[in-house]
């Protein structure tokens, strides 16, 4: 028995070594990772909210859906903290890991690569967002695919309820799904005819329920990056492109090569779950959204992959080789980003929520307002809020951001001012390095009102090899609140 048991260690020593490696980086990048306001948001509303109040009211303001914020709930009643919580979703990444290297298809030097691309160590293993349950779902069902038709359905269902673009995903692969079944004559058997019902109930069900938490309020603020400025064929193109590979012409040979590899093995279909998300895409989507593409890929090629170990037909040898270019692109990535936020800031929400907290302990009045665009507003200022117990912006009615026509933090800003809160905290987001610009006339407004500026907190986020979007706290303090600047 034992010699028996240390034959299979040795069996999956390879996949073992991957996976330690794996989750080593992933531990040491969630060591120096300070977290931006979109995880903070999240958090935050999860904290002071109750379910009923998420699901009834305040996610139709953020556009998602609940099954994210069910967990950060229920880590709340356990008393996890908000550093605690990126724990569990880096754990959630390494879970995902391990199912991939256990128990996928591939050739070892896919398996090899794949963990250590952008979005799948960093992206949605080190960033606490609801993306971190998508690989681990996405892998599970193509484990299910042809094991168990319930089971897919609870899983697509599951899948449906943690992001709008992966419920696009989902309806793309119960699209695919109900076709093979109804191809293989699932139709002319009772039995399999009553399975096939109940499958289509089950995602009926779970689609119905995302789209009540998800569907935006008729107040609800639409702001961020559009699409309207250019073509829907553009969009959904860079949807598919972006978040793959650059140069982006090594993405389209890959896809390219991807759609004759499924002519090769008769799944053309199995294109449908990405043009579902293409098409959603040109709604709204993000890089973070465009990497989903990434395991999306992964799952199609599991759940299509032939089932013996016969003769390689050749444009399935072409992709996978084409697939590990790309892999090795987004090393690349990964590389820029654990090395650029273990030496400086993704965020400066937790050194600007450092300095404020004597502060707000001695109960001084804090404002926050924005400049720049304007859909961008002042939504940054929430990253600082959990690391606070109470309530700390004077014009802010609740602690989090509300994307509602009817948030009144700005007018409330205005009201507030004449009287002069020792704190103003100003929110600023672009893709610049270059100095903040204190001509902009609020700031100038501000300096006329007596208010000195003296310190700035700013973090920027990788974007493949360079470096992308600069959110700042800039600090504005009155006379008799200075205290040494640091700039």
């Amino acid at each position: 028995m034992m010699l028996k048991w240390l034959g299979q260690i040795r069996s999956k020593a390879f996949e073992t070594a991957i996976l330690t490696g794996y989750a080593a980086i992933v531990a040491s990048a969630i060591a120096h990772h300070e977290p931006w306001a979109d995880e903070a948001q999240a958090w935050q509303l999860a904290r002071n909210l109750s379910l009923h109040d998420l699901f009834v009211t305040y996610l139709h303001y953020d556009v998602h859906p609940i099954l994210w914020y069910v967990l950060l709930r229920i880590l709340n009643l356990m008393g996890i903290s908000y550093s605690g919580m990126h724990w569990i979703c880096g754990a959630i990444g390494v879970a995902g890991t391990a199912l991939f290297l256990f128990c996928s298809p591939f050739p070892k030097y896919l398996r090899a690569l794949l963990p250590f691309t952008y979005f799948l160590l960093f992206q949605y293993a080190v960033v606490a967002r609801g993306y971190v349950l998508i690989p681990l779902l996405f892998y599970l069902v193509a484990l299910q695919w042809e094991k168990s038709i319930f089971s897919t359905a609870v899983l697509l269902g599951l899948l449906a309820n943690v992001e709008l673009h992966a419920a696009a995903i989902s309806g793309g692969f119960a699209t695919v799904y109900l076709i093979e079944q109804l191809r293989d004559g699932a139709a002319k058997v009772p039995a399999r005819r009553n399975r096939l019902i109940i499958f289509a109930l089950i995602l009926a069900f779970f689609y119905a329920f995302a789209l009540a938490t998800a569907w935006p309020a008729h107040d609800q603020q639409i702001w961020g990056i559009t699409a309207h400025s250019r073509s829907v064929f553009i969009i959904a193109v860079q949807s598919l492109l972006l978040g793959l590979c650059d140069p982006l012409v090594i993405a389209f040979a890959f896809w390219v090569l991807f759609v004759f590899y499924l002519d090769e093995r008769r799944k053309l279909i199995y294109l449908l779950p990405p043009l579902f998300f293409a098409c959603f895409a040109t709604n709204y989507f993000t890089f973070w959204h465009a990497g989903l593409i990434v395991p999306l890929i992964v799952t199609i090629m599991w759940i299509s992959w032939p089932a013996s170990k016969g003769k390689r037909l050749p444009y399935e040898h072409a992709c996978s080789v084409a697939f590990a270019v790309v892999c090795c692109v987004q090393i690349a990535w990964s590389f820029n980003a654990l090395n650029f936020d273990r030496h400086y800031a993704y965020s400066g929400d937790l050194a600007a929520a450092a300095f404020l907290k004597p502060y707000a302990e001695s109960n001084t009045v804090i404002a926050v307002t924005y400049i720049g665009q304007p859909d961008d507003r002042s939504f940054s200022a929430v990253g600082i809020l959990p690391y606070f117990n109470d309530h700390l912006y004077a014009n802010w009615t609740v602690s989090y951001w509300w994307s509602s026509k009817g948030n009144r933090a700005e007018k409330d800003f205005e009201t507030l001012l004449p009287s002069h809160p020792k704190i103003v905290v100003v929110e600023t987001r672009d893709n610049s390095w270059d100095p903040i610009d204190l001509a902009d006339p609020k700031i100038q407004s501000l300096v006329r009102s007596g208010y000195r500026f003296t310190n700035q907190f700013c973090g920027t986020m990788p974007y493949r090899l360079g470096l992308g979007m600069r959110i700042c706290h800039l600090v504005f303090q009155y006379p008799n609140e200075l205290q040494t600047a640091s700039h």
